[in-house]
């Protein structure tokens, strides 16, 4: 007798395809913009902007997640955020505003600070993918190497300066030299992959009146 089931058609297979990205608790960030640029807003940062300051002095929560909110209604792709200024707790402050952002804005978070605990503490409480800035040369590689550590722990990228034990690369000789070591250390060494580096060669003011600072522009366009 012929069998009555009916036979289920192959499933089509699929063809996945991997694209570099940063993630917020909901939602993909591609690190290249189809018409723009990744862009990384910096409002968020106590160094930079005296708004952040003024609200995180007085504990206006709900300001700051207004203020990162309304970045990513201009375009930006991520937030900077930086909690550390004079007579201020970062590592609590730094916690406060990661735990907000994170189930209150949809953008990945960069995670700003020179402290490494405080990074640390960061990243254990954001969901998805978040950017650590920064790893640099400037006091050797042991700093460097912890957050690294961090970066492969919790599946974070990496924004890695041109800056070694000299100091700030100037030349387009010295930026490139610098950014293949970077490159050398975060992947070759610590298995970051390249799509999750990124270098920043550094600007510098070419407006200062010295002659000698008139090259930095042109420099950093060559490297």
């Amino acid at each position: 007798a012929e069998g009555t089931g009916r036979i289920r058609p192959a499933p089509v297979p699929r063809r996945p395809v991997w694209i570099p990205s940063v993630a917020s608790l909901y939602s993909q960030v591609p690190l290249r913009q189809e018409n723009s640029y990744f862009s990384i807003g910096e409002r968020c940062n106590a160094n930079g902007s005296k708004k952040w300051r003024q609200l995180q002095e007085a504990g206006d929560w709900d300001g700051c997640v207004a203020l990162g909110r309304e970045q990513v209604a201009e375009g930006s792709n991520a937030l900077d955020i930086c909690t550390a200024f004079v007579g201020r707790d970062e590592m609590k402050e730094m916690n406060e505003v990661v735990t907000r952002f994170t189930s209150s804005v949809n953008a990945p978070l960069v995670i700003d600070s020179t402290e490494t605990p405080v990074i640390e503490a960061a990243l254990k409480l954001h969901g998805g993918k978040p950017i650590i800035n920064s790893i640099n040369f400037e006091d050797g590689e042991a700093i460097a190497n912890e957050r690294m550590l961090l970066a492969r722990k919790f599946g974070a990228a990496v924004i890695a300066l041109t800056i070694d034990e000299v100091g700030m690369a100037k030349t387009a000789e010295d930026k490139l030299r610098i950014a293949t070591r970077l490159v050398e250390f975060a992947c070759e060494k610590h298995g970051l992959p390249q799509s999750d580096l990124m270098i920043d060669p550094l600007t510098f003011t070419i407006g200062t009146g010295t002659e000698d600072d008139r090259k930095l522009g042109e420099w950093t366009l060559e490297g």
